[in-house]
């Protein structure tokens, strides 16, 4: 069954191949399956690729109170656990990120090493209260996380990869997606990421890390990828040119050579070998 229970929620995960366990992590308003450009290329390297539906998204039973990273990576440790494993590679994208760190700071036995992408260690400013108070605004309208789908794409994902058959593709199964979800599930995510600060936890992280970012998202700035890159000892941060928020998708090829890069060069015991920057 590929479903596992945390705090009386339901959540469904997929399990592929065999090898040392990843586990990927979505962001906001999407659902395993944008990870799949990464799953073939972690199964051809030799990896075991867990990829949940985090709660209030996808196969995953919504929610009816606010749901914030820290209480998310319970959920997160949960599966392990249910899958019997004392360990894994977790990899988080955005939303999925914010997990992960909280993840990492709460439960650093649990990561083998540590991947965030286009993510945050802070939404508590004046600044990321006016953005989160956009997206509720923007939610809580007919159809709103359509709505907030339409006018983020071009964000997420970039100019040059719109108009590709892969990016049409991608707009029509996210399209989609948004038009049935529940928009309250996305405002529990929201009141749940109000005061969300890990700064002061960043330099207790000692797995190995990747922090990697497009130089074109306009949601997540590089500047905030550089900055958890200085604040976590020994780790890297790689840039992808030319690319916006969900750059899993829209530079699959190049964020995969970065992952499995990294994961192929690093060990849990030491340090990652190479750093690089754009």
């Amino acid at each position: 069954m590929s479903f596992f229970f945390h705090d009386q929620q339901e959540y469904y995960y997929a399990d592929f191949g065999q090898g040392d366990p990843v586990v990927l992590l979505h962001g906001l308003g999407n659902t395993g399956r944008a990870w799949l450009q990464q799953v073939p290329a972690l199964l051809a390297a030799g990896y075991r690729v867990i990829v949940p539906d985090l709660a209030g998204h996808g196969a995953s039973a919504g929610l009816q109170a606010p749901m914030s990273p820290a209480m998310q990576a319970k959920a997160i440790i949960r599966l392990l656990e249910h899958l019997g494993l004392d360990c894994a590679d977790i990899v988080g994208l955005s939303l999925g990120g914010m997990v992960a760190l909280e993840l990492t700071i709460a439960a650093p036995e649990v990561v083998n090493r540590l991947v965030v992408a286009g993510t945050f260690y802070r939404l508590d400013t004046p600044n990321d209260r006016g953005m989160l108070d956009d997206w509720c605004q923007a939610l809580a309208q007919p159809h709103g996380c359509l709505k907030r789908f339409e006018a983020t794409w071009p964000l997420l994902v970039g100019e040059r990869f719109m108009d590709t058959a892969q990016g049409l593709a991608a707009y029509q199964a996210w399209h989609a997606q948004a038009a049935k979800d529940n928009h309250s599930n996305h405002l529990h995510w929201c009141a749940g990421l109000r005061g969300y600060n890990v700064e002061a936890e960043l330099a207790s992280i000692r797995r190995p890390t990747l922090v990697t970012y497009a130089d074109q998202d306009r949601i997540s700035p590089r500047r905030i990828s550089r900055q958890i890159a200085a604040m976590i000892p020994n780790s890297e941060c790689v840039g992808i040119a030319n690319d916006g928020h969900v750059f899993n998708v829209s530079a699959s090829d190049e964020f995969n050579r970065t992952l499995v890069g990294f994961l192929g060069t690093t060990h849990a015991a030491g340090s990652p070998l190479t750093s690089f920057s754009v």
